[in-house]
């Protein structure tokens, strides 16, 4: 992961800028979304790449997320901390997964 970051990843390192510069901040919700869905398509294709050569199944961003969570939840986490994580806007959402 840190050399991705390294090689992908935000020159600028201060705390109020995102990890990877796909996005600025002062994008329209919609073009945000968008962008952000078409970043999350090419890099389930690279994973997908990466799953074949494996012979793993079922890889993907979502599936990392959950990954992310359980572990998370697992090591004693609070469930808001994990939530706060997730970006949910309702706790409830994060108790159902």
């Amino acid at each position: 992961m840190k050399q991705i970051i390294e090689k992908w990843g935000n020159l600028d390192k201060s705390p109020d800028n995102y990890v990877f510069p796909f996005l600025t901040g002062n994008e329209t919700p919609l073009k945000q979304k968008k962008r952000v869905q078409g970043i999350t398509h090419r890099i389930n294709k690279h994973i997908q790449k990466i799953e074949d050569k494996l012979g793993m199944l079922n890889i993907s961003t979502y599936t990392a997320r959950h990954s992310f969570a359980s572990v998370l939840k697992r090591s004693g986490a609070n469930i808001s901390y994990i939530s706060d994580s997730l970006e949910h806007s309702d706790l409830k959402t994060t108790k159902i997964i």
